[in-house]
Order: structure tokens, then C-alpha cells, then sequence
């Protein structure tokens, strides 16, 4: 089951998941000392063009599966994250808030029948009737959250394994799960260890809002 930490703000302990004992940052640690792997944060130079082509990541998949779909990346997620952090100014809290509703976020959850790739359609096909259940992470306060990732880096610092499945979501598949009528999760993080950026239900419901009346949907 879950485990409450204790100490201010998100430790990921992470439903199910066993071996984080051994991967886990020391307290506090995390957001001091990022492991070079965090470049991520800080794009190359070509990358930074504000062009990042789907194309892109494509040239670099993940070792382990060179046919699987393409690694979700977040470099300009993680970059407004971190001005917005350091400067919390109004243009670079819009700038954070605007990348959250665009990204491609991963969610780590358990799924009863393993899911397909579809290589031409370059998505992840689940059979019909496959149950998923959601990890959840715990905060000081008792309230329980969805830890969602930038990037599999991410995933790693929280001690979730690499043969751990995730889903791909965006913010409108977060805002349905927390505006449904049962749900009891108080909202989602994401990089509960090094950004640990939390949006409340009633928060995500403003900016659904808001964005309705832009009329983006």
C-alpha cells in the first residue's frame, strides 16, 4: 500500500512499486544535486529553436526498444518550470502554465493485458476491457496525488524501475480524471522529486475554465 513520509512535501513512495528503497535520492537531496542525466532541463542548442519536431526525438529512441514509440522529452517544460521556479513573474508563471496544458506527460500504471504498439499508427493500442490502475503518491498532509513525469529520467529518480509501464497523457486527460464525479484524488505532481509541481483538482478545473473561455478545448 502507500507510505507517508512524514516530511515536507513529496517523497514518491510509490504504490507497488518495491524497489525504491535502493534508488530512492536522500531527503532533500534530489533538487540539490541533479544527476548529469537532468541535461534534459537545459536542451542543446539546436534543440532550444523552439522547433521540436516529433522528427526529433525519433532519432534518438530508448536503447531498450528501437520500435517502440518515440521517448516523451519536455525540454521546454522543464526550462519554464525552472525560470518560473527561480522567478515565480507573472510572464514566467503563464510561460510554465502554457507548456503544462501542451505537454505529453507520463503516468505510471498497472495494466491487467499488456498493451500493442502499432508502429504505423504510432500508438499504444490497449485491448478492449483492460483494467488500468493508476500509482499514486502520498503528500505530508495525507492528501493523495498523481506523480506524472517530463521524461523517463524522471521516472527513474522516484525509484520506478525501468520495466515499469506508463501511459502517455496531456492536461485535458489529467482535468477528466480529477473532474470526474468519483474521484478522490486531490490533483497531480509533476516530478514529485525534483520539480514537484502540484495542481490541485479545483486548480486544474480553473484553468479548464479559462481555457474554455479562450476557446481552446
Amino acid at each position: 500500500g502507500m507510505r507517508d513520509t512524514g516530511r515536507g512535501g513529496f517523497k514518491a513512495y510509490i504504490t507497488e512499486v518495491r524497489d525504491s528503497e535502493a534508488t530512492d535520492p536522500e531527503p532533500g537531496q534530489a533538487a540539490a544535486s541533479p544527476e548529469p542525466k537532468q541535461a534534459a532541463a537545459r536542451p542543446e542548442p539546436e534543440q532550444a529553436a523552439a522547433k521540436p519536431e516529433p522528427k526529433q526525438a525519433a532519432a534518438r529512441p530508448e536503447p531498450e526498444d528501437p520500435d517502440g514509440p518515440k521517448p516523451v522529452r519536455n525540454p521546454l517544460l522543464k526550462e519554464a518550470a525552472k525560470l518560473a521556479r527561480e522567478n515565480p513573474s507573472m510572464e514566467n508563471s503563464v510561460r510554465f502554465l502554457n507548456e503544462v496544458v501542451r505537454a505529453r506527460l507520463l503516468i505510471p500504471v498497472s495494466m491487467d493485458k499488456s498493451p500493442v504498439y502499432d508502429k504505423e499508427l504510432d500508438e499504444i493500442i490497449l485491448e478492449e476491457n483492460t483494467e488500468i490502475s493508476f500509482e499514486l503518491i502520498k503528500a505530508a498532509n495525507g492528501d493523495i496525488y498523481y506523480p506524472v513525469f517530463t521524461d523517463g529520467e524522471e521516472m527513474l529518480k522516484c525509484g520506478i524501475g525501468r520495466g515499469q509501464q506508463s501511459m502517455i497523457v496531456n492536461f485535458d486527460d489529467l482535468a477528466a480524471m480529477l473532474l470526474s464525479p468519483v474521484n478522490a484524488v486531490a490533483g497531480f505532481a509533476i516530478n514529485p522529486m525534483s520539480d514537484n509541481m502540484c495542481f490541485t483538482t479545483d486548480m486544474v478545473a480553473a484553468m479548464k475554465k479559462d481555457m474554455e473561455k479562450e476557446g481552446r478545448h
